[in-house]
């Protein structure tokens, strides 16, 4: 379980959140969210369903339906809380980052924009 924050060339960042439903099935959803402040915002939350890994992948099996939304709020580079409502059921956690990019320090990540805090 686990979200990945990734930020593209074009100054858009998505925002991909791996999960399990109550019944132990895998959930995967994912999101283009706005920058505000501290905060990155995703209006349009989309769950997805279908396709398969690996070279056999078709993105037409693929389908996705809006499933709520979703707000990451950094305190620091190495931590922040996500606030959720999916499927009309709202809920947060506390995330703690595992890993920084090989060359990268916490400062560098702040001048380029992407997060905020210190080390």
């Amino acid at each position: 379980e686990g979200f990945v924050v990734e930020s593209l060339q074009d100054g858009r960042t998505v925002v991909y959140w791996y999960t399990y439903d109550g019944e132990g099935q895998q959930r995967w959803f994912i999101g283009v969210a706005r920058r505000d402040g501290m905060r990155l915002v995703v209006d349009e939350l989309l769950a997805t369903q279908g396709g398969i890994f690996g070279p056999m992948f078709d993105p037409s099996q693929v389908s996705k339906t809006v499933a709520g939304q979703l707000q990451i709020e950094f305190d620091s580079c190495n931590s922040g809380q996500v606030r959720y409502v999916v499927d009309g059921i709202e809920g947060s956690q506390d995330l703690i980052r595992l890993t920084l990019m090989k060359g990268l320090s916490c400062r560098d990540n702040q001048a380029a924009g992407l997060v905020a805090g210190s080390d």
